[in-house]
């Protein structure tokens, strides 16, 4: 496993969810940071 990797579950999956149901990537990021404490950024 990469160095600060965390085994979280399908996460790619669950994003893909929220983003198809309307979330917005902002309204994501707040969720995984809620929920897992997880910084996530959606910089392309």
């Amino acid at each position: 496993m990469p160095k600060r990797a965390r085994r979280i579950g399908n996460i790619d999956e669950m994003i893909l969810s929220l983003y198809s149901r309307g979330m917005t990537t902002r309204d994501i990021e707040a969720h995984l940071r809620e929920v897992y404490g997880v910084n996530a950024s959606y910089n392309s």
